[in-house]
């Protein structure tokens, strides 16, 4: 059974929202958890934790790059932890691995007042719930398992990064009572292409002179670069858009897939159109 979603699903997305102050999801199902794993195509999951990490880092408070960037790592993480390769299918364990790391999310997101409490930890105070959620009886094991072991680093990375699973856990929620129910609107399929037309919600642009934007790459797109290399950029933006942009003189990078900003960005060399010195040393290892 396919899940249809859209970045214009304003139940998932909602427009006009200037801030990250949204109702988490609590709603977790483990039968639809499961059967969503199992039956949703990798390239469903990466878009889904695209549009989510897109629809999240776009609502932080301007010039907060501490919390901004995060937030791009706990996003990175997510990818990394519930995409499976596209070439390779999930074995039980590896399953079973990503709905405990499912549960882990609403574990932490369903601690009362837990905004309040990692805000609390990092600037030394006693939590308001009078536990630290890292040392709880029954939920610790979440936080430190999702976090890392209870110490300051820790809870200020906890503090930004509660914004990327508060948010994905609501849209994970409503996706979740959607699979149960089998009800929903017609929606585009974030899997089918050329329908998948995210533009500027999924990445960060910065214009540095009038009509000159650029992509600006975080950590989050460099992962997603290489887990659907050398396809990436289509991944990201869909096979339409970069269809449209190679047709405007613009060129993708033979090894890792990235795409041009501007025309002759990327060096040619031995054949190969390359992004990075990374991406030369990889294809001289290639030619060699």
């Amino acid at each position: 059974m396919a899940l249809p979603v859209s970045m214009e699903d304003t139940e998932l997305f909602p427009k006009g929202v200037k801030t990250l102050d949204l109702t988490p999801g609590t709603t977790y199902e483990p039968t639809a958890i499961r059967e969503m794993l199992t039956s949703l195509s990798p390239l469903w999951w990466s878009r889904l934790l695209i549009s989510s990490r897109g629809f999240t880092i776009n609502l932080l408070p301007a010039n907060d790059e501490m919390t901004l960037f995060t937030v791009d790592d706990a996003y990175t993480s997510m990818h990394a932890r519930l995409v499976a390769e596209p070439d390779h299918p999930d074995s039980e364990e590896r399953r079973a691995e990503k709905e405990k790391f499912i549960a882990n999310i609403y574990t932490i997101v369903r601690f009362p007042s837990v905004s309040t409490v990692l805000a609390e930890l990092v600037h030394g105070g006693a939590p308001s719930e009078n536990v630290s959620p890292f040392a709880h009886p029954t939920d610790g094991e979440a936080f430190t398992t999702v976090f890392g072991e209870a110490n300051e680093a820790t809870y200020r990375i906890a503090d930004g990064q509660k914004h990327a699973y508060l948010a994905f856990s609501r849209i994970l929620s409503l996706l979740q009572a959607r699979w149960a129910s089998e009800k929903g609107k017609k929606k585009i399929r974030f899997e089918t292409d050329p329908e998948w037309q995210p533009d500027n919600r999924v990445v960060l642009f910065e214009e540095f002179c009038r009509g000159n934007r650029t992509w600006v790459l975080l950590d989050f797109d460099r992962h997603i670069l290489r887990f659907w290399r050398p396809r990436g950029a289509a991944i990201i933006f869909g096979d339409r858009f970069v269809e449209k942009k190679k047709r405007e003189g613009l060129r993708l990078c033979d090894v890792c897939g990235m795409l041009e900003q501007g025309r002759d960005q990327f060096k040619a060399l031995a054949g190969f159109v390359l992004c990075s010195p990374e991406c030369a040393q990889e294809a001289a290892t290639t030619v060699k």
